[in-house]
């Protein structure tokens, strides 16, 4: 039986340190990032400065329920437990692009993943600024046969 589980990164560790604005962001009184007062939506922002990130609709849940739906397991595959890293950008109407796999993935199992990717249903875009902007993110998709 395969299980499938998708981990989302979705937030930086600062190991004590204090954040720090780049390209013009701000910082509020409480150490939290601001984008910058003007949001350019040509520019493809990573999901760390921007003020609302992407999301699936439905949730986090759906995310999982969407993953484990549609991912099917190569049958060629010998590899029980893996984690698979794939980048990709949520544009300004929440449609995924650019998707690629960042991790050392045999291509049967990084085509597999891509297609899911792929065919995700758009998601709510990330927010800079209050308006609609491009936001890079990456995920680790773990796959574990049971």
């Amino acid at each position: 039986m395969l299980r499938l589980t998708v981990l989302t990164v979705l937030s930086i560790i600062c190991n004590g340190a204090k954040p720090q604005a780049v390209d013009g962001g701000t910082l509020s009184k409480a150490g939290e990032r601001t984008c910058a007062l003007v949001a350019d939506s040509a520019n493809v922002y990573p999901y760390y400065e921007v003020d609302e990130q992407p999301q699936f609709i439905g949730g986090e849940a759906k995310y999982f329920e969407y993953m484990s739906k549609h991912f099917k397991y190569p049958t060629c595959m010998e590899m029980p437990n893996s984690t698979i890293h794939v980048s990709f950008t949520v544009d300004r109407n929440g449609n995924i692009q650019d998707s690629h796999v960042t991790s050392a993935t045999p291509s049967v199992m990084a085509s597999e993943v891509l297609r899911v990717i792929n065919g995700m249903p758009p998601w709510k875009p990330g927010i800079c600024a209050g308006t609609k902007v491009p936001v890079t993110m990456t995920v680790p998709i773990r796959v574990c046969l049971r």
